[in-house]
C-alpha cells in the first residue's frame, strides 16, 4: 500500500522555495518570526507572528498556545464538500481537530516556510475584547521532501481574535479564502484548507 505522500500530487519547487523565503517581509510593520520572536500575544498582529512561527518551527505546542479555546478554522467555501485523498472537506474543523492535521502536517513533511502579511492592521483599543482582521495575505510552502512540495502564494484569510482579562491575545477564527473567486477570477493554485485536508484528522 502507498503511504499518503505516495499518494500527494508532486510539484518541483525548488527555486520557488528559495524565493518566498528571501521575500518574508522587511521593517517593523512586517515581522519576520522565523528571525525573530516568540513574541508576547499583546496585540493581534503578535498572535500571528507566533502563529507563523509555530508553523515554521513545526512546533504543535506552542501552537496549541496561540489558540482560543474555542477555536474553529473554516474552510474556504468553494473547498467544501470535495474529496482530497478520499476525505471530504468540511465546513471547519474544531480547535482539537485543527492541532490535530497541524500536528501531521509537521510530523510528515521535510519543511514548512508559512508568511502571513498584516501590514496596516489596526490597533485594538483598550476596551476591546475582539479584533477582526481582513483580507491579509498568506503565502505558504509545503516541502514534502527536499525538492518535492506544494506552494500556495498570494491568498487570503480572515482572522478574528479575542483578548482575555488577562489583556492575552488568542486566535479566536481563522477563516481560509485562497480560492476565493474576485476581479474576474480566482487564485490558481491549491488552497490552505485543501493542503490541511491531505493531513486531516
Amino acid at each position: 500500500m502507498k503511504t499518503k505522500k505516495e499518494l500527494l500530487a508532486r510539484v518541483l519547487l525548488p527555486t520557488l522555495f528559495l524565493g518566498v523565503l528571501g521575500a518574508a517581509g522587511c521593517g517593523d510593520e512586517e515581522l519576520t518570526p522565523t528571525e525573530r520572536g516568540p513574541y508576547d500575544a499583546t496585540e493581534p498582529k503578535y498572535v500571528l507572528a507566533n502563529v507563523e512561527l509555530a508553523f515554521n518551527r513545526g512546533d504543535v505546542n506552542f501552537l496549541t498556545n496561540c489558540l482560543a479555546g474555542d477555536f474553529a478554522f473554516y474552510f474556504d467555501v468553494n473547498d467544501i464538500g470535495k474529496k482530497v485523498d478520499g476525505y471530504t472537506i468540511p465546513t471547519s474543523w474544531t480547535r482539537d481537530e485543527f492541532l490535530t492535521a497541524a500536528g501531521n502536517l509537521f510530523a510528515e513533511t521535510h519543511d514548512i516556510s508559512l508568511t502571513n502579511h498584516w501590514r496596516g492592521i489596526r490597533t485594538p483599543g483598550r476596551g476591546e475584547t475582539s479584533h477582526f482582521a481582513g483580507n491579509v495575505a498568506l503565502e505558504i510552502v509545503v516541502m514534502l521532501d527536499a525538492i518535492n512540495g506544494y506552494t500556495l502564494e498570494n491568498g487570503m484569510c480572515d482572522y478574528e481574535s479575542t483578548r482575555t482579562p488577562a489583556q492575552k491575545w488568542y486566535l479566536y477564527k481563522w477563516r481560509d479564502r485562497t480560492l476565493e473567486c474576485s476581479g474576474g477570477g480566482c487564485i490558481a493554485g491549491m488552497t490552505l484548507g485543501q493542503i490541511l485536508a491531505r493531513y486531516h484528522p
